[in-house]
């Protein structure tokens, strides 16, 4: 299984925060989906942005994608899951998808890696090349 995502990044007064989702199972990491047909991966994690979050993208700030790959269990079954999330400033005002997600908080880099569920999404929390303030 395929999904992409994006970093949301807001530039503060006070440095940059992300924004991270509570996601409907309870677990805190990024506003993230599937691909429909036909979509490129910054296509569909730009949808999955505004849909879950109401935000668009201001502009990327790293080209490459960062990658997650892990393995749950879904109805007894063995999923294995790799999601590719986009670092970008985003626009907006946060309205979040009720049916998919239960919260949002902006965050430090250092507290986002506190708050974030899994290991993997402190991982790629780890690997963020956030721009200095002011650029």
């Amino acid at each position: 299984m395929i999904s992409y995502g994006i970093i949301p990044v807001i530039e503060c007064t006070d440095g940059f925060k992300i924004l991270l989702v509570q996601h409907a199972q309870g677990h805190w990491s990024f506003p993230k989906g599937r691909p429909e047909p036909e979509e490129t991966p910054f296509e569909t994690a730009t949808r999955e942005l505004f849909e879950e979050t109401g935000l668009g993208i201001d502009r990327l700030i790293q080209d490459q994608p960062l990658t997650e790959h892990y393995r749950f269990y879904h109805k007894g079954k063995l999923i294995d899951k790799t999601v590719s999330y986009f670092l970008a400033l985003v626009r907006g005002k946060v309205d979040i998808q009720e049916e998919e997600l239960r919260d949002y908080c902006f965050a430090t880099l250092e507290e986002a890696k506190q708050k974030v569920t899994f290991d993997q999404a402190r991982s790629i929390l780890d690997q963020l090349n956030l721009p200095k303030q002011g650029t």
